[in-house]
């Protein structure tokens, strides 16, 4: 007798925990690529939004090109026709002062498209970062799919089992309490 009910009481706690199991199994595989997809969706957003920071400055950028362009034509012709005149020390100072006044502004071109193009190394960089992150979001998809699929198996097993056990107890109980009381009475 000790030992039937010993044999039912451990089963009766395992099927409580593969119920316990499902239930936990089913909650993770819903909910945890959820918050991966998120955080994908987030990371996304990030990326378009400094694409688009990016994009703006490389306009930015080609408009000052274009507008240096037209500039240092017009200071080369400046040079040129200063160059012409005699040499005077108010024409030498021009010419250097033009020159002065062209290579700043190359150099703060120069700078910004530095600049641009460690933001477009970034910007890559982010892109590589999304690409595995949507990786990793299909292998969470997968996984999500077996651990959902285990659950439900491990959640109905634990649940018809855990429920037969429990019959099969009570009607071992009921027995062995009318063979007492027959021994009784």
């Amino acid at each position: 007798m000790e030992l039937s009910s010993l044999f039912s009481w451990n089963t009766d706690n395992l099927f409580k925990f593969l119920f316990i199991n499902g239930i936990v199994l089913v909650v993770i595989s819903l909910f945890y690529p959820l918050q991966k997809q998120q955080e994908l969706e987030l990371e996304k957003i990030k990326y378009d939004q400094k694409v688009e920071l990016i994009n703006l400055k490389i306009c930015k950028l080609k408009n000052e090109v274009e507008s240096f362009n037209s500039t240092s034509k017009t200071i080369e012709i400046k040079i040129d026709s200063l160059k012409k005149m005699t040499k005077d020390s108010k024409i030498s100072n021009s010419i250097k002062d033009l020159k002065i006044q062209f290579n700043s502004t190359f150099s703060r071109i120069s700078k910004a498209k530095d600049k641009l193009d460690i933001e477009d190394l970034n910007i890559k960089s982010d892109k590589s970062k999304i690409d595995v992150l949507v990786k990793h979001a299909e292998e969470y998809r997968q996984y999500s799919t077996w651990f959902f699929r285990g659950g439900l198996i491990s959640f109905f097993i634990g649940l018809f089992g855990w429920g037969w056990m429990t019959y099969v107890n009570e009607n071992f109980k009921n027995e062995e309490l009318k063979k007492i009381r027959k021994e009784n009475g």
